[in-house]
């Protein structure tokens, strides 16, 4: 049985009452159990329909969540979803049942207004021609000898993290990660921090009350992971306490005989500069295999983020009366920069005589808000054509950087 021979309407929301069967089929497809406890029965914001399923035979067979989070795009926090592999029923697979499921969880996302859908690992993006693989894969690492002797920060110490602390390390996980394209916001709230799922660690830095810095650890991964002390987060203010915190990963790395430290985090991270400068770092770009990001609501997704390109544009020092218009499938979207502000108007796709019109395929269009590629590289995107007029504009609005998922941490 295929997508296309399946009985219309069994891709659905589940229902309140279902619960004990999603969870059933969860366990039996192999899908963490623990995590699906956790973002359906922890998370106050969880609703039943959030469990896309698959029923066929009378029972449910395939099953997806949609986690509703905000997403930094441009700086700036949008609604959008969250989506995890599909979990099959052994005896249902090889029935193309995660495309079905896939159809209508990203139909669902977009009806319900989210701007992005997130897709993580385990996606079989290739059979998605609107998920673009663009949140990437860093490495910056070390060798714990190399940091040599640092003196350590007056009045500091190290401790576990506590539910006293989640105020200022939420704020110190903003500061990082502001930057980022397509991470996650965060809540102060315990059942997001302190679930201490799959051996994580949260230490903080305290220099006398104050919280001035903490670090995520990871568990050893595989064969990958052997002799490595694993980074996956930093956040430190001011400066010392950023090299409070190398000087601690060194020293916690050497005291455990372990030959490495990797941050995981972007290249343009603090963290990962101070290491270059500091360490004599090595830092790795690797393929975007963390996942994909579709945008499932153009329009509204830079209406959002209307305010941080008006500042983009200003800072370039475009000229008032600026304007790009973009081609994306049917969907034309027209951006001028006037008096402070980019204003957005939309319409249908089309020619429109003495009108410069860049073409963009949903992927270019994807690639580029997300950073993944800029605008200036627009050109070097299949299935575009830049207009020589919307050049400087588009380099302006839509500046290359690294996007990175950067999970919840009971993800």
């Amino acid at each position: 049985m295929t997508m296309r021979t399946l009985p219309a309407g069994t891709a659905r929301g589940a229902r309140a009452a279902e619960r004990a069967a999603c969870r059933s089929l969860a366990a039996s497809a192999g899908f963490d159990v623990e995590l699906f406890d956790l973002l359906t029965c922890t998370d106050p914001d969880h609703l039943p329909e959030y469990v896309r399923v698959v029923e066929l035979e009378g029972r449910l067979v395939a099953l997806a969540l949609v986690v509703p989070r905000r997403v930094r795009i441009a700086g700036v926090p949008v609604e959008s979803a969250v989506l995890t592999p599909v979990a099959v029923d052994p005896g249902f697979r090889g029935r193309g049942l995660e495309e079905v499921l896939l159809g209508d969880t990203v139909a669902f996302v977009r009806s319900r207004g989210f701007r992005l859908a997130v897709f993580r690992g385990g996606v079989p993006l290739d059979a998605r021609p609107d998920v673009v693989p663009c949140l990437g894969s860093y490495s910056t690492t070390f060798s714990p000898s190399a940091v040599g002797r640092l003196p350590g920060m007056d009045g500091a110490s190290w401790e576990p993290l506590s539910q006293a602390d989640l105020s200022r390390v939420v704020a110190l996980y903003d500061a990082a990660t502001a930057g980022t394209p397509c991470s996650v916001v965060r809540p102060a709230e315990p059942w997001v921090w302190l679930s201490r799922r799959g051996g994580t660690e949260f230490h903080v830095l305290r220099r006398g009350p104050d919280v001035v810095g903490y670090v995520r650890v990871e568990a050893p991964r595989g064969s990958r992971g052997a002799g490595t002390l694993r980074l996956s987060e930093v956040g430190a203010e001011p400066q010392e306490a950023l090299v409070e915190v190398l000087r601690w990963a060194a020293g916690r790395a050497a005291a455990s005989g372990l030959a490495r430290v990797e941050f995981t985090g972007p290249p343009d991270h603090p963290f990962s500069r101070l290491a270059r400068l500091r360490a004599s770092a090595r830092v790795t770009v690797g393929p975007a295999y963390d996942g994909g990001v579709s945008v499932t609501n153009r329009g509204l997704l830079l209406a959002d983020i209307a305010v941080a390109l008006a500042a983009r544009a200003e800072a370039a020092g475009l000229e008032e009366g600026t304007q790009v218009v973009l081609d994306v499938g049917p969907k034309r979207m027209r951006l001028t920069f006037a008096g402070g502000r980019v204003r957005l108007v939309g319409g249908r796709a089309g020619s429109e005589a003495g009108v410069p019109v860049t073409r963009l395929s949903p992927q270019a269009f994807t690639l580029m808000v997300t950073g993944r590629a800029g605008g200036a590289e627009a050109g070097m995107l299949p299935g575009t054509v830049v207009a020589a007029e919307h050049r400087q504009a588009l380099a302006a609005l839509f500046p290359a950087s690294y996007p990175q998922w950067v999970p919840a941490p009971y993800w």
